[in-house]
Order: structure tokens, then C-alpha cells, then sequence
């Protein structure tokens, strides 16, 4: 019943991709200084209502020294959820533009606009504005279905782009 008249995120040409930035593992391109980087989204960056950044004062840099870097559209989404019983999925807008890293607690989720298509043009444009997709992945619908999915504390890129159910 869940699924019916549904479809799935790849169903729809997103793709989703986990952050791609182990912060442990790269401690000397983190810095504070917004000159010297582009904006390193952290899990806390996702609020129950969206996305803030810069957070100040957590002891954590904002920004990451780098050239390689991802831009919105788009959305991201923390991948630890919580315990079973109280899976929270919290999910933000990164605008049009904007750049970014995304740190490897978070998943990030491309519209089909955003996504690579050489060998499939099927998709053209977003079915969905990143405003309602965000609400509807935030829902408490979709928290249930996220609790029977995962059965853990974290949801992987796969299971966010293959087998949540999405209406359309």
C-alpha cells in the first residue's frame, strides 16, 4: 500500500551520493576562513528546519580548502537517523549555485537536471521542486517506511535513492 502510485528517487533520475569528505582524514584542508574554501555541509548543518550555515562555535570548520567541490541545486539529508524507535530524517536545500562539500555523514540528493546524462536523456527536468521533495522526505509517512527499511541507525545512498517511496 506504501508503495502504490509511488515512485523511487532513481525511478524519478536522481542520484543520490553520500558526502564525499572524511573529515579525520583531511584535517589540513578544513579551515574557518570562507575565503580560503568552499562550505563543508555537516550533518548539524541539517536542522529539523533546514539547512544552516555557517553554525557558529562548534568547534567544527565550515569550510574545506579545495577546487573540487559539488553546487545546488540539491538536497541533503543526515544519514544517521537515530535509534530505531526515534528515526528523525532532516533534510535542507542547497540553493541553485551554491558550492559546497558535503562531509560523509550526510547524503546528498541530485535532481535529474543535475545528474550526468550522457547515455540517458530520459530525464530532463526534476519532477519535483526541491522544496517538496524535502518535505515529503522529512514526513512522518516517510519516517515510517525509512524504520521498516533500514531496521538500523543510518540510511545508506542506496537505500535513500532505491527504495523510499516517493509521490509524484
Amino acid at each position: 500500500m506504501l508503495l502504490k502510485k509511488k515512485k523511487t528517487l532513481y525511478d524519478l533520475g536522481y542520484i543520490v551520493k553520500t558526502g564525499r569528505l572524511v573529515w579525520n582524514q583531511n584535517k589540513n584542508l578544513l579551515t574557518d576562513n570562507p575565503r580560503e574554501g568552499v562550505l563543508l555541509i555537516w550533518a548539524h548543518n541539517i536542522t529539523n528546519s533546514g539547512l544552516k550555515v555557517p553554525i557558529l562555535k562548534t568547534g567544527k570548520p565550515q569550510y574545506v580548502k579545495t577546487n573540487d567541490y559539488d553546487a545546488g541545486p540539491c538536497v541533503v539529508v543526515n544519514r544517521i537517523t537515530g535509534s530505531v524507535k526515534s528515526t528523525r530524517l532532516k533534510a535542507g536545500i542547497v540553493p541553485a549555485g551554491m558550492k559546497f562539500i558535503a562531509e560523509n555523514h550526510v547524503n546528498v540528493i541530485f535532481p535529474p537536471t543535475q545528474c550526468n546524462s550522457l547515455f540517458d536523456n530520459k530525464f530532463q527536468t526534476s519532477p519535483l521542486s526541491m522544496e517538496k521533495l524535502a518535505t515529503q522526505l522529512t514526513s512522518k509517512e516517510k519516517i515510517e517506511v525509512l524504520k521498516n527499511i533500514t531496521g538500523n541507525t543510518q540510511i545508506s545512498k542506496t537505500e535513500l535513492e532505491k527504495l523510499l517511496p516517493i509521490s509524484v
